[in-house]
């Protein structure tokens, strides 16, 4: 009766610390260990920091050994050795586990280093934490949707008001549309138009966010057995989330999302239970195609590429692909270390330039392959 009770217990403090994760992981709240500042301006990329939400991301992977140890107890007869897809995965993610650490001894910055591998190991256990626990993953779902409700909610104010709030205990940066380095969508004839930032650092990251959440709040939508009316709540979140979406202007994530409906279409449409889904794809269609209608100046300068803004961008991550590439034949095999892409580039702009770096040349290349190649090399 005791072991039972203690089981119970613990399976109850994974899934509540999961749970918890989950629904705090928007906020920014974080103890910042090292500042380095460059002609005045934060380097963000060179910021030592600990998250809040982090503690409760250890918490659960710890309870998640915990509970995991209990399990193999009891099925240490039925342990084996033998190959499977499961255990390459595994073995393979270690691996380069312990590839990016030991970058850290010939990083430019250990310190970053060792905080970027910490966050991949951290990530990787929580994936392996959910996937083989035993709870619902419907609570998991509903922990992630209830957990967007007011970051979205901050998003769509902070772009109808066109400003952020900056607070240091929720880890908010104040944003303004008329400031140098703010997201904003920028043209003559429309001015200057503040990206919703949410509670996160940057507006293609809370669309990346809201991408989860969405993905979220529409699979517990289509799979509900519960009459139309009685998820009159969740059809009004899964509303909201796409609003806040398209406050973004992150196109990338508007894509993956308009991927995501396709995949839910090719799935079931033409089930015989698949009213659900038609009635989600087209109220989501008809709701983005009046969103879009009334910010359409905003939408046409955003896929223009007329604007000065827009064509700044673009040259801007072309100039970045450049300095990827010679980055990464500095040091094609190894790499240059974990996070250490902007430690690299600093001192390789330092090198051909006789003027101070300037802050906003500081970063990373907006391409995870590339930059995953400058960082870990070809062996990484």
């Amino acid at each position: 009766m005791q072991t039972s009770w203690g089981k119970c217990r613990l399976d109850y403090y994974l899934s509540l610390s999961i749970k918890a994760f989950l629904f705090f992981l928007p906020w920014q709240t974080v103890w910042i260990q090292r500042e380095i500042f460059v002609d005045g301006i934060k380097w963000q990329q060179a910021t030592l920091q600990f998250f809040l939400s982090e503690i409760l991301l250890w918490i659960s992977i710890i309870c998640f050994m915990l509970w995991y140890v209990k399990e193999m107890k009891k099925k240490k007869s039925d342990i084996s050795l033998a190959f499977s897809p499961d255990r390459f995965f595994v073995c393979s993610v270690f691996l380069f586990l312990i590839y990016s650490f030991i970058s850290a001894f010939w990083a430019k910055d250990a310190d970053i280093a060792f905080q970027q591998s910490l966050h991949f190991l951290g990530a990787f256990l929580f994936f392996v934490a959910v996937f083989f626990s035993s709870f619902e993953i419907k609570s998991l779902l509903l922990s992630l949707m209830y957990g967007s409700v007011l970051p979205v909610l901050l998003g769509i104010a902070q772009f109808l008001f066109q400003s952020t709030w900056g607070s240091s205990v929720l880890g908010l940066t104040e944003h303004l549309a008329f400031e140098p380095g703010a997201s904003v969508v920028s043209a003559d004839f429309i001015g200057r138009w503040i990206r919703a930032y949410g509670s996160f650092s940057h507006p293609n990251i809370f669309g990346f966010y809201l991408l989860l959440s969405l993905i979220a709040s529409t699979l517990l939508y289509v799979n509900s057995r519960k009459k139309f009316l009685a998820d009159s709540f969740l059809f009004s979140v899964i509303c909201i989330q796409i609003m806040a979406l398209f406050f973004t202007f992150s196109r990338s994530a508007w894509l993956a999302f308009v991927l995501w409906l396709c995949v839910l279409c090719s799935r079931r449409f033409f089930d015989l239970e698949s009213t659900r889904i038609k009635v989600l794809c087209f109220s989501s269609l008809i709701f983005v195609f009046l969103l879009a209608y009334v910010n359409f100046p905003v939408l046409q300068v955003r896929f223009g590429f007329k604007a000065f803004n827009e064509i700044q961008s673009v040259q801007d991550r072309l100039s970045d692909y450049e300095q990827a590439k010679m980055l990464f034949f500095q040091h094609p095999l190894l790499g240059q270390g974990a996070g250490n892409y902007t430690q690299a580039l600093y001192i390789w702009l330092g090198e051909i330039s006789d003027f101070p770096i300037q802050a906003w040349r500081l970063q990373p290349a907006h391409n995870a392959f590339f930059l995953a190649l400058v960082e870990y090399g070809l062996l990484g």
